[in-house]
């Protein structure tokens, strides 16, 4: 086995780490929007692959579908959860030794954000599919209704 790819491939993954540090140093909301737009995008592409080996159809990858995606983790990383911990920090305080802040901001993202996260995602996915608002809507309950709890568990076990 030769080694001397996965040594460079290494040394490739701490130049990407590094540019990252810098892009967040200079402008967290950018490279928390482009984190987020990567992150939906390869999780849509990944969902996809398993959709298509869990029931054997063998449809065409839509594009179009992890791209809008993307733009949601913009929207979801690079505008909400910036605002959003910047907001607990101001409340609870931006420690990351205090037990009961650390605490406090795991409880406050379980009960507020995340439960926002999920409704955004549900009807940001069911507006895409639709022809009209009344069909978003009635798809996002039904969504809502059937996959809610599953979703905010899997969130909290996460």
């Amino acid at each position: 086995m030769n080694v001397r790819p996965l040594f460079g491939g290494v040394k490739k993954l701490w130049v990407i780490k590094d540019a990252a540090v810098s892009l967040y140093r200079a402008n967290p909301r950018v490279a928390n929007a482009f984190t987020g737009c990567v992150t939906f995008s390869l999780g849509d592409a990944l969902a996809q692959r398993l959709e298509a080996k869990r029931t054997g159809n063998d449809a065409k990858f839509d594009v179009w579908r992890s791209v809008h995606l993307g733009v949601l983790g913009i929207a979801m990383n690079g505008f909400f959860l910036h605002h959003w911990y910047h907001g607990l920090d101001r409340i609870v305080g931006s420690s990351m030794t205090s037990r009961v802040g650390v605490i406090t901001k795991v409880i406050a993202d379980q009960l507020i954000y995340a439960p926002f996260a999920i409704v955004s995602f549900f009807y940001f996915t069911s507006a895409r599919k639709a022809t009209s608002v009344a069909d978003a809507n009635q798809s996002f309950l039904r969504k809502m209704d059937s996959n809610f709890m599953s979703t905010f568990l899997a969130d909290c076990a996460v």
